[in-house]
C-alpha cells in the first residue's frame, strides 16, 4: 500500500484541521514546528469534547494567535512564538516572525483533560517528511497535535555538532520535556518514527506520568546487524544517487551535516553497545509498536522486545509488504491501528497512566491490564 490516493486519507468531512506554523525556543534552541488544531466537531467514534479546541487561546491583534508568559508558573522562560493562522483549508502559514509578545497577547494552552498527539520524526526526518499524516490523524481522532523539527533538522536552528551514543537520551530527557512545557502540554500520546520512536520510549520510561500512550513505528531498542547494514547501504546511496538532493528539499544547506551525524553516530564502534531494553519496564502507559515486515533497518525482534518488557499494556503490529515507513507505505492499515489504539485510550473510564483496557484481540500482546 501507499499514499497515492489522497482522497481515502482525508480527515473527517466535518471540517479540515487547521495547521499553524510556529517557530519557538526550547532547550536553548530555536526550533520550528506545526500545531494542528482539529475541527471543532469531534471525530465520529471518539468521545465528545465540549471544550474549545485544545491549545486555542485568545486572539491577538491582526488575526494572530499569540503566546505569552504563564504567570502561574514563575521561572518559566518567556513565551516567544507568534503563531499565525494557517488560512483556509488548513493551509500552512510559512511567514512567521519569532518575537517576544507582551501581556496583550493570548496564551495558547493545552486542554488538560485530553492529551495532544506529539509526532517525533526519524533520524533523517523533519516536519515536511511526515507529509499530511499528522493532520489527517488529528482530524480522525479530534485531538490537537504538535509536530516539530528537532535541533539541526528541517527549519530548526542548525546544529554543527556531531552526535554521540547519548543523543537519543538527550532528546528524550532534556529537549522533549522543554518542548512540551513550551506549549503547556502536561500529557501526550507520542507517535514516534524510528529515532523518534526510541525517543518516545525513553521519555515514557523517564516521565511515565506525562505519557498517556506511545505509538512507535520502526523504533529501535537495541542495535542489530541488519540496522548497520541498512545504514551502510544508505551511505552508498547518499554517495551515488540523488538522495542528497531529495533530503535537501527538507534540510537545505545542512543536509550533509544531518546525514553524517546520523550515519556516523550509528556506525561508530561505541554505538554498538547502545541498548534501552533495561528502561522499558518503567513504561506504564499503553504502547503500540508497529514495524514493517520488510524493514531494512530492523527485525521483528525490536517489536517483540518492546511488547515483552513494557509494564503497561503493549501490543505489536507487523505490517506485511511494508518497509521502514508504515505511515506512508501502508497508510490505511497503520492509520486504522493508531486510530483504534487512540480511541481505546480516550474511551476507557479508567483513563490514567498504568490502568488501561486490554489490547485488541489478534494483536501481539503482553497481556498486561
Amino acid at each position: 500500500m501507499n499514499d497515492a490516493n489522497p482522497s481515502r486519507h482525508r480527515p473527517i468531512p466535518d471540517g479540515e484541521p487547521r495547521r499553524e506554523r510556529v517557530f519557538f525556543t526550547a532547550a536553548g534552541r530555536r526550533l520550528a514546528g506545526e500545531i494542528i488544531r482539529p475541527p471543532r466537531r469531534h471525530a465520529r467514534g471518539f468521545p465528545a469534547d465540549d471544550h474549545r479546541p485544545p491549545g486555542e487561546g485568545a486572539k491577538g491583534a491582526g488575526g494572530a494567535w499569540t503566546e505569552r508568559r504563564d504567570a502561574a508558573r514563575p521561572g518559566r522562560a518567556a513565551r516567544d512564538a507568534e503563531v499565525r493562522r494557517g488560512g483556509q483549508g488548513g493551509k500552512e502559514a510559512r511567514s512567521v516572525d519569532d518575537r517576544r509578545v507582551g501581556d496583550d497577547g493570548g496564551a495558547a494552552r493545552a486542554d488538560h483533560e485530553r492529551p495532544w498527539l506529539v509526532f517525533l520524526h526519524e533520524g533523517l526526518g523533519s516536519v515536511g517528511q511526515w507529509r499530511d499524516f499528522p493532520a489527517a490523524l488529528c482530524g480522525e481522532t479530534g485531538l490537537a497535535g504538535l509536530v516539530y523539527d528537532r535541533w539541526g533538522y528541517g527549519e530548526s536552528e542548525a546544529c554543527e555538532e556531531m552526535g554521540d551514543s547519548g543523543y537519543l537520551h538527550h532528546e528524550a530527557q532534556e529537549s522533549l520535556p522543554q518542548v512540551l512545557d513550551r506549549f503547556d502540554i502536561p500529557r501526550a500520546i507520542f507517535i514516534g518514527h524510528s529515532d523518534g520512536g526510541s525517543i518516545a520510549l525513553i521519555f515514557g520510561a523517564t516521565f511515565p506520568e506525562r505519557a498517556a500512550g506511545i505509538i512507535t513505528e520502526a523504533a529501535h531498542v537495541f542495535v542489530e546487524e541488519i540496522t548497520l547494514a541498512g545504514i551502510r547501504a544508505a551511505v552508498a546511496a547518499y554517495e551515488g544517487t540523488d538522495l542528497p538532493a531529495r533530503l535537501a528539499r527538507y534540510h537545505g544547506a545542512r543536509t550533509d551535516l544531518v546525514f553524517r551525524r546520523w550515519s556516523e553516530t550509528w556506525l561508530s564502534p561505541p554505538f554498538r553497545a547502545w541498548n534501552i531494553e533495561g528502561l522499558l519496564s518503567r513504561i506504564r502507559c499503553p504502547v503500540l509498536a508497529i514495524q514493517g515486515e520488510e524493514d531494512p533497518y530492523g527485525t521483528s525482534g525490536q517489536v517483540e522486545s518492546i511488547v515483552r518488557r513494557i509494564s503497561g499494556p503493549a501490543e505489536g503490529l507487523i505490517v506485511p509488504r511494508c518497509g521502514h515507513i508504515p505511515h506512508l507505505q501502508a497508510r490505511e492499515e497503520t492509520t486504522e491501528a493508531m486510530r483504534e489504539f487512540i480511541r481505546r485510550r480516550l474511551s476507557d473510564p479508567r483513563n490514567h497512566p498504568g490502568l488501561d483496557p486490554a489490547p485488541a484481540a489478534g494483536a501481539i500482546s503482553n497481556g498486561a491490564q
